[in-house]
């Protein structure tokens, strides 16, 4: 079967809905942060939804419309590595999460932006490159676990008296069963990004790049 060519990266592709969608997450994340950062918890949470609805509506508009391209492959993605860089960064200098959680989700995201470059710069199958940019199954399962840890700890971050009255209670309780959970989604997020990071390892030959770039 032959395979489907998603084009190059001519200017017009930057107009598809798509990806337009896409880039938007570079505006939103930032104003999510802003608001979060003045304690504007009502606006920062609109933002965050906004931005996870971004991240899911783009992917399903492009095969819906067939509007699929190879800049889309990469403004996805990159729109998740903006998101997932900053926020961690963020929520760790404000005292939100453990340095440890911050540090696997952001270390996790440098790891793979390094060895994308790596594989760009130094393999001749561009078949290979634009595969290694998509998102493979175990990394789309780290993504899911990686919003939804920073999810629940902006949630445990908003102060209950910030919360509707007669909603107080159930905040509380709602906060009190996030914070019994948090450990085990942490864990289980730790265990995806290993596991996504080996198998990038595997499927990009890594390792056969970089002993044929010693040899140069």
């Amino acid at each position: 079967m032959q395979k489907k060519e998603y084009g190059d990266f001519n200017w017009r592709y930057w107009l598809y809905l798509p990806n337009l969608i896409s880039l938007s997450r570079f505006i939103t994340i930032p104003l999510f942060l802003w608001e979060f950062v003045e304690q504007n918890y009502f606006l920062a949470f609109i933002w965050a939804v906004v931005s996870i609805g971004s991240d899911i509506l783009d992917g399903w508009l492009a095969r819906k419309l067939d509007k699929r391209s190879n800049l889309g492959l990469i403004l996805d993605p990159a729109g998740d590595y903006w998101a997932f860089l900053l926020t961690p960064i963020a929520f760790y200098y404000y005292d939100i999460m453990p340095q440890y959680i911050a540090v696997i989700i952001s270390g996790y995201i440098m790891v793979k932006v390094i060895w994308i470059i790596f594989i760009h710069v130094n393999s001749e199958d561009n078949d290979k490159k634009i595969k290694y940019v998509e998102a493979r199954l175990l990394s789309k399962f780290t993504t899911i676990t990686f919003a939804l840890v920073l999810f629940i700890y902006f949630l445990l971050s908003i102060p209950v008296n910030c919360i509707f009255l007669p909603w107080q209670n159930a905040w509380l309780i709602l906060q009190n069963g996030l914070q019994a959970t948090i450990l085990f989604i942490n864990i289980f997020a730790i265990l995806f990004a290993i596991t996504a990071l080996f198998d990038y390892y595997l499927e990009s030959d890594f390792h056969k790049l970089y002993i044929r770039k010693l040899l140069e």
